[in-house]
């Protein structure tokens, strides 16, 4: 049995798995967002900004971790170019374990694949199969319209 940190239950991020604190949000403005990391019982920051090279100190501010845990749609998990929410990755690895591997944004409408779709060369938009179900656009965000992702390899660094 793996041991998961109480620091890794408690934010609901694996260990070693780089992510952002969006710590000053003004009218769904972003002024600042650090880069964090959980490894073992402890938080640490990326401080690379500051000194020029990889470095990563440890966090002992309490307020913070207090704010982490109490404010969990602040936390992003930073992916490809996609942010993605430790929300989105529960409900991404709940979908996949029901066989809907592949997110397409047709135009506008969200739609999962259990077989990879093939796009029509005629209309531009992804031919759909008996196999589909239409999803949340707020799930899905991070699919650009004409875009087919795989799910699993969009979420293979956060699982390990």
């Amino acid at each position: 049995m793996i041991k998961i940190s109480r620091l890794s239950k408690a934010l609901g991020i694996q260990e070693n798995v780089v992510f952002k604190f969006l710590y000053e949000v003004k009218n769904d403005e972003i002024y600042k967002a650090d880069d964090y990391k959980i490894i073992g019982e402890y938080l640490y920051i990326d401080i690379s900004k500051m000194t020029g090279y990889d470095c990563w100190r440890i966090v002992n501010d309490g307020v913070l971790l207090c704010r982490m845990i109490n404010n969990p749609e602040l936390i992003y998990i930073e992916l490809f170019s996609n942010i993605i929410t430790p929300a989105q990755i529960t409900n991404i690895v709940s979908m996949m374990s029901y066989g809907w591997h592949y997110v397409v944004n047709d135009g506008g409408t969200i739609t999962c694949y259990k077989t990879k779709p093939w796009i029509d060369k005629e209309d531009g938009y992804y031919t759909r199969s008996i196999t589909n179900i239409n999803a949340s656009k707020e799930l899905f965000n991070f699919v650009k319209k004409g875009e087919c992702v795989y799910l699993p390899d969009l979420i293979k660094g956060v699982l390990k």
